[in-house]
């Protein structure tokens, strides 16, 4: 017998699950799983099974009101009385989650840098939910994306928080100023935005010590937040 009635799966093409392990910890704060019968751990994501349509849909309908994704879906017929109409069908709803994630560095396509006014071709993801906020290193603007104008471009990380090399602050020069408010594509308003200001720093990587006297010079954006010896 078919057991199940309506599938949902929850994919991410990234190279870790920090976004599927959030949104587990969502999904059992809010008893989102409490509707389905079964729940299958995938390579990519979360595949979560139910016994009613109605069900998956307002699963899919929270994830959306969560995090940026994007939802297709297939059915399959399961039995068919044609005497009486009636066909049975198995659905299947893909739920694609946005492949980027808080602290990824993005390559912002033209399109999208001419829509924000002129931003620059790289940003900083800030913070994910069901906005992308993104900070232009290079004047210290934040803009907005909704999941509409996100899905419109589909851009992905060109860095993620795996590929980076953990350094030690040395010394700390001012620069800065503060960062602007936030602006961009269909933008609500965002309470709390962190400020932003610039600061020269001398690091070495953590790597390096006891072994050689090599340290680097750069700007960085943390100018409210980091201190002498904080490691970055």
């Amino acid at each position: 017998p078919h057991t199940w009635v309506a599938a949902s799966q929850l994919r991410q093409k990234v190279d870790h699950k920090r976004t599927i392990m959030f949104l587990e910890q969502i999904i059992l704060k809010h008893s989102m799983h409490t509707k389905s019968i079964n729940v299958k751990e995938q390579p990519d994501g979360i595949d979560f099974f139910f016994s009613a349509k109605t069900h998956a849909l307002m699963f899919n309908d929270f994830i959306q009101s969560q995090v940026v994704s994007h939802i297709s879906s297939s059915k399959q017929l399961v039995s068919a009385d044609k005497s009486s109409n009636d066909y049975n069908y198995k659905h299947t709803y893909i739920i694609e989650l946005a492949p980027i994630c808080k602290e990824d560095l993005v390559y912002i396509p033209p399109s999208v840098q001419k829509e924000l006014g002129g931003s620059s071709p790289v940003g900083l993801v800030t913070r994910m939910t069901t906005m992308i906020q993104l900070l232009d290193l290079a004047n210290l603007k934040c803009w907005a994306l909704d999941q509409k104008s996100y899905w419109s471009h589909a851009f992905k990380s060109i860095c993620t928080k795996k590929q980076l090399t953990e350094f030690v602050v040395i010394n700390i020069e001012e620069l800065g100023k503060p960062s602007e408010r936030i602006s961009g594509l269909n933008v609500s308003k965002i309470d709390k935005l962190a400020n932003f200001s610039y600061i020269g720093v001398e690091v070495q990587k953590v790597a390096d010590f006891g072994e050689n006297e090599v340290r680097y010079y750069t700007r960085t954006h943390l100018g409210d937040i980091l201190k002498i010896d904080d490691h970055v």
